[in-house]
């Protein structure tokens, strides 16, 4: 786990499978299947007591370092509910094609 700031972030494939499987969302990803090019998803969480949860599943990629699992863990003491929308339509521009939300309140579309 690297901690930078109010920002909580798990890399390790283990660690953070582990992590969505506590919270309830691993099996919340679109399966790689529905795909014909490398694929990177992310599921978005707000119902997490102390933290909004933006997690990223990176798959069919040729190299298989480059798959995997990424999640952060963002402080709601620290961060608020709009600063989030904008990290994650940051984060869509980047390349991110699907936001699967599991939150009270939808986040956004990339295209608004």
């Amino acid at each position: 786990m690297k901690i930078i700031g109010d920002v909580y972030t798990i890399a390790d494939d283990n660690e953070a499978l582990a992590a969505l499987n506590e919270m309830g969302i691993a099996n919340e990803f679109i399966a790689q299947r529905s795909f014909t090019e490398p694929t990177n998803m992310f599921v978005t969480h707000d119902k997490h007591p102390t933290h909004y949860v933006v997690a990223v599943k990176f798959e069919g990629h040729k190299k298989k370092e480059d798959n995997g699992y990424k999640i952060d863990f963002f402080a709601k003491k620290r961060f608020t509910r709009n600063q989030i929308d904008t990290i994650i339509k940051e984060m869509m521009k980047q390349g991110c094609c699907n936001v699967l939300s599991f939150s009270e309140k939808p986040f956004p579309n990339p295209n608004d």
